[in-house]
């Protein structure tokens, strides 16, 4: 595979670091996407490959072995989506058979069952110490932030592995947010405690509890320790839009800031678009307030553009962001493309579509000609996003007298074959003039959708067979052949029937075509036996 090799030179070269999205395993970096929690390529059970379309990559798994995102889970080692059940080891014998190894606690075929000393827990046992029991009834492991893992099965000793922004306290993981006093790891000022947020104790509240709750008037609302007047709150707990103080149940507003109604205050003048001048600065000091665009700015009507994002500039319009390709962050300045373009300002065409004509046309209409161009949907269509299962993807939508075989060629309706049901473009023996709606056919086929073939004499074309003796070639009054009644194979210009398939007239038949009471009679004596069926014309 082509990323081993590649990153295993970056390794040589680099003092074994692997680049971004890849791990180094063994000296040999590899796809992040493909290595599991145990740091095994597929879990020791699959191939890490690269995906056709974008490029991505994913583990193939061996046959008897389930995919699971980075891991192949052998079917010995598979319970309930889980391998052995969340707390065993899979392991492969000397045979290369896996089954599961299990912890002290736990035992069976997948370490489903508890053992003396451990205790299940949604279905998985664990060593008891693990677990903490809540005032509101809910069991977790390490507080829900964490996993327990051994320090010693032999002697029975745990220790809880937390996650990220968590803090250890006993067989804890406590979440930063929940920590009151970091020198003492105080846990929710002491007047509650931590299940994934402070739950606080009656007559406390705050983030971390550390707020006595008042008692306050019907009208009033309790905010960071006050009762306000709620006809002085804008939104949540917001007061006065956080520019001005509540007095006598209506807002006193900062200097600069007009009062709306009696919960808030906002300078009128710099409201744009809902925002306080996005891409630039309310200034209130020279004159009535009024927006000033940031450097790299460009102001339009009194809204503040990137300058960085302008495609187009109008006289009486907004300008163009970012070639109406992709969106504009106000603050940085970046245009952030649709999948299709790229570019500073999304002015080309991504990898993933190829520019025709002054457009970008995704892989999945681009169509090949008989002399090698490139055209979009063979030039007879229109590429279009649909919805197909509930997957967006383009597609061509052909034009009148045209039909699609795939999501990319739309042929004439004259050249495609009705006789297998999948749209063949001339029975895939030659190409259609898409502007004649004739076929073209390769050398020896003839006909008008190429489905004959010039065969030696004593010989019939057949379609998907090739040329075969005439004695074992049936014809049907619709002009179909088929080799022995499609249930036999021609041998020394003889049918020789396969499987259920009897010998009738030199051909072979299923014993369903023979419809007398007698079985004597093909078809009720006014059809042919095709494929198994009586066929009526």
């Amino acid at each position: 595979m082509m990323f081993l090799a590649s990153c295993f030179i970056y390794g040589l070269l680099h003092d074994v670091h692997c680049p971004k999205d890849e791990t180094l395993i063994n000296g040999t970096c590899y796809p992040t996407t493909c290595v599991n929690d145990e740091g095994q390529v597929c879990g020791n059970h699959g191939t890490c490959i690269q995906g056709s379309y974008y490029g991505e990559y994913y583990c193939q798994c061996d046959p008897q072995t389930f995919a699971f995102g980075s891991d192949c889970i052998p079917e010995s080692c598979l319970y309930f989506l889980d391998k052995c059940n969340g707390i065993g080891t899979c392991v492969d014998d000397q045979t290369g058979n896996s089954h599961c190894e299990c912890p002290y606690y736990a035992s069976g075929q997948f370490c489903e069952v508890c053992l003396e000393g451990g205790m299940s827990l949604f279905g998985t046992c664990f060593d008891p110490v693990c677990l903490t029991h809540y005032p509101n009834g809910n069991i977790l492991e390490c507080g829900g932030f964490g996993t327990c893992e051994p320090i010693s099965l032999e002697e029975h000793t745990w220790d809880c592995n937390c996650e990220k922004d968590t803090i250890k306290v006993d067989m804890l993981c406590i979440p930063d947010t929940c920590i009151s006093n970091p020198d003492t790891l105080e846990v929710c000022s002491g007047h509650g405690y931590c299940l994934y947020a402070c739950r606080c104790d009656e007559g406390y509240e705050g983030d971390v509890c550390q707020t006595k709750i008042l008692t306050c008037d019907e009208d009033q609302m309790y905010i960071n320790g006050e009762c306000v007047a709620k006809s002085c709150i804008t939104s949540g707990t917001s007061v006065c839009s956080g520019h001005g103080s509540c007095k006598d149940g209506s807002c006193v507003c900062d200097d600069h800031y007009a009062r709306i109604g009696t919960s808030e205050c906002l300078p009128f003048e710099c409201i744009v678009h809902g925002d306080v001048c996005p891409g630039g600065t309310c200034v209130t000091s020279r004159g009535p307030a009024h927006c000033v665009c940031n450097l790299d700015y460009v102001d339009f009507d009194g809204v503040c553009y990137p300058e960085a994002c302008i495609t187009t500039r109008h006289e009486y319009n907004p300008p163009e962001l970012c070639n109406d390709r992709g969106t504009c962050d106000y603050e940085t300045g970046v245009c952030a493309c649709d999948w299709m373009y790229s570019g500073k300002t999304c002015q080309a065409c991504s990898n993933r579509t190829m520019e025709i004509n002054g457009e970008c046309v995704v892989d999945t209409c681009l169509s090949t000609e008989a002399d090698g161009s490139v055209s979009v949907c063979r030039n007879h269509g229109k590429c279009v996003l649909t919805s197909l299962d509930m997957d967006p993807i383009h597609i061509c939508f052909c034009e009148a007298d045209y039909t699609l075989i795939d999501t990319s060629v739309c042929i004439h309706d004259n050249c495609l074959t009705s006789s297998d049901g999948f749209g063949t473009e001339c029975n895939n023996n030659g190409v259609c003039d898409n502007e004649k709606g004739i076929c073209i056919c390769n050398a020896g086929y003839k006909g008008g959708l190429c489905e004959d073939f010039e065969c030696p004499e004593g010989q019939t074309y057949v379609y998907g067979e090739g040329c075969t003796p005439n004695s074992c070639v049936d014809m049907y009054i619709d002009n179909e052949r088929r080799v022995c009644g499609g249930l036999g194979d021609c041998f020394a210009e003889a049918c020789i029937c396969r499987g259920t398939a009897i010998p009738y007239n030199g051909t072979c038949i299923s014993s369903d075509c023979l419809t007398s009471t007698n079985k004597d009679v093909l078809c009720h004596g006014i059809g042919q036996c095709r494929d198994g069926r009586c066929f009526y014309r």
